[in-house]
């Protein structure tokens, strides 16, 4: 066999470049850490160190001889979780006004409900006790332009609920917007 077809892999590396000790440190330029592309101006790593883990052989990046400021991106996923931890904060602080907003429509609710069929148990009394055809239409007429009225009137006060509601919902919200264009 010819010298060159007996040799092994790697065998043909300089003793520098064979197979670390466990537990070794080395330097792999190779290995450098390329500038982040957001920001061009942000210092490179030149070399990094590697050490090999004992138990696989491994290389593992240990600590660079070089500091890398911290991402753009890191600030800024810190600066959303901390916005969202203040809009859940806000919201449970919030929830008891919306509570009480959302029982306020309910009780209306419930009380045009009884009205309006107390009304219509009236009229429906009043229009069985007509003694003519003309008297039932005057009857009908009244039922009609008081039950009108009194769903004008309660369409204006659910109105004013649901715009409470709606205010008292992103109130919150609203909050963080301001202190987030306050921060810029």
């Amino acid at each position: 066999m010819d010298k060159e077809q007996d040799m092994t892999i790697g065998s043909d590396l300089p003793e520098s470049d064979a197979a670390p000790e466990a537990g070794a440190i080395v330097e792999a330029p190779h290995l450098a850490l390329a500038p982040p592309l957001a920001e061009p101006s942000a210092p490179a790593v030149t070399s990094a160190a590697v050490e090999t883990n004992p138990a696989t052989t491994t290389p593992l990046l240990a600590e660079a001889d070089a500091t890398v400021a911290p991402a753009p991106l890191a600030e800024a996923s810190r600066a959303l979780v901390n916005t969202g931890e203040a809009q859940v904060s806000a919201a449970i602080a919030a929830a008891p006004s919306l509570a009480k907003s959302l029982q306020a429509i309910v009780v209306e609710a419930t009380d045009y409900s009884k009205e309006a069929l107390e009304r219509r148990i009236a009229f429906l009394e009043k229009l069985r006790s007509a003694r003519s055809f003309d008297s039932a239409i005057q009857i009908q007429s009244e039922y009609a332009k008081a039950s009108f009225a009194a769903f004008l009137a309660e369409t204006t006060k659910m109105g004013e609920l649901y715009s409470n509601l709606a205010k008292a919902t992103f109130k919150p919200a609203h909050a963080a917007i301001a202190a987030t264009q306050g921060s810029n």
